[in-house]
């Protein structure tokens, strides 16, 4: 129950039973569509950072790939060198996948060497260290796991 002070008068602009105000329908409906329009604005810029911006980096041309990846073999096999020195060089891995892919045991030993290590089981796969390069970054890869099918062709390499 309200208060009234003495010098109230009967006529005083005082409500006895002072009501809640009814909330503003137009700033409910502008709070939310501010929010999800904040929310928009911030998923777009996460898809932007994530999605698109890698996608804009171009590669290195493919022929300027192929032909830095050629140098190397050529000035080895120019040379003279031994087969052990050309097997340790440095492919681009479409490269090494061109050629191990469909070889036997016996040919990729050949062209590659001894392997770092070896894993038997169903399907046979060696680990060579230092072999294959990220055409893209140009890093060399730590290592590269070259798969024999039980045919013991190669069937896959992981990098």
């Amino acid at each position: 129950m309200s208060r009234r002070d003495d010098y109230d008068g009967p006529e005083a602009d005082y409500d006895d039973d002072p009501r809640r105000k009814k909330s503003n329908a137009a700033l409910i409906v502008g709070l939310v569509v501010g929010g999800l329009v904040l929310m928009l604005a911030i998923v777009g810029v996460v898809f932007a950072l994530l999605v698109v911006t890698p996608m804009r980096r171009a590669p290195a041309p493919v022929a300027a790939v192929q032909a830095k990846a050629a140098e190397p073999e050529k000035a080895v096999q120019a040379k003279g060198a031994d087969p052990a020195t050309v097997a340790k060089q440095i492919r681009d891995r479409a490269d090494l996948e061109t050629l191990v892919k469909g070889k036997t045991k016996q040919e990729v030993l050949g062209l590659l060497g001894k392997p770092s290590t070896t894993s038997g089981g169903e399907f046979d796969s060696w680990v060579y260290h230092d072999i294959a390069r990220d055409p893209i970054t140009g890093k060399t890869d730590w290592f590269v796991t070259i798969v024999f099918g039980r045919d013991g062709i190669v069937s896959r390499v992981h990098y």
